[in-house]
């Protein structure tokens, strides 16, 4: 099976707290597996799969994520 492998890099905007509890994904395998403390991630694929929808929780309720620059809502998981 041929795969494919994506960088991104996942920010929590909140200075004072800026961990997160969980990283979703709709396809693929996190690289390396979650951790509260890492911020940069891969993803890897199938060579099938046209998308990766990534979605995220912060440790704080008041911090935001971003995806590769892009703040993440309910409307535009990354």
């Amino acid at each position: 099976m041929s795969t494919g492998l994506d960088t991104l890099a996942i920010t929590v905007n909140y200075p004072a707290d800026n961990k997160l509890s969980g990283i979703f994904l709709s396809a693929g395998t996190l690289v390396p597996a979650f951790n509260a403390d890492t911020l940069s991630y891969s993803v890897a694929y199938a060579h099938t799969v046209t998308g990766v929808v990534v979605g995220g929780a912060a440790h704080d309720p008041k911090a935001s994520i971003s995806v590769n620059g892009t703040i993440l809502t309910a409307a535009n998981a990354s």
